[in-house]
């Protein structure tokens, strides 16, 4: 994890925001959620928190998220809702994968996922939590320089 802490120190610009979260409230939502989170999700909202980079958009839309998609389509426990991007697709983070494996999958493809069907060409895969803050700051620093 010292890569990621030492990148995220290297971009604070988009990693750091005001808000962070704290061991209590990272444990109420484990709790409420029924889910044990990665340790980098955990270490990222506690000391980054929610910066411009939008990784994560804050616990309490993704705890409202994940519990509407599990009621409406039956996403599995396993996963919560990191950013309901609407026409955009839904990203989602695995949370029994202990590296936070991360999903980005078109709205349409969460039946799929209910269902155990969905197929690699159907989301964008990162194999890590720390993956996807890099391929959000990769973002915010595109959309900044107008690319």
């Amino acid at each position: 994890m010292s890569s990621f802490k030492d990148f995220t120190i290297d971009q604070e610009k988009y990693c750091f925001g005001h808000q962070k979260e704290s061991e209590a409230s990272l444990a109420r939502i484990e709790s409420e959620l029924q889910v044990t989170l990665p340790a980098e999700f955990k270490w990222f909202l506690r000391v980054c928190g929610y910066g411009d980079c939008q990784a994560v958009s804050n616990l309490d839309t993704s705890v409202a998220d994940t519990k509407r998609f599990r009621e409406t389509i039956g996403l599995p426990k396993k996963y919560i809702v990191l950013d309901d991007r609407n026409d955009s697709g839904v990203v989602l983070l695995d949370t029994e994968s202990p590296a936070g494996t991360v999903i980005w999958v078109d709205t349409h493809a969460l039946l799929r996922i209910a269902a155990g069907t969905l197929k690699e060409a159907e989301q964008d895969y990162f194999p890590d939590f720390a993956s996807w803050v890099r391929f959000c700051v990769g973002e915010a620093i595109d959309e900044e320089s107008g690319a």
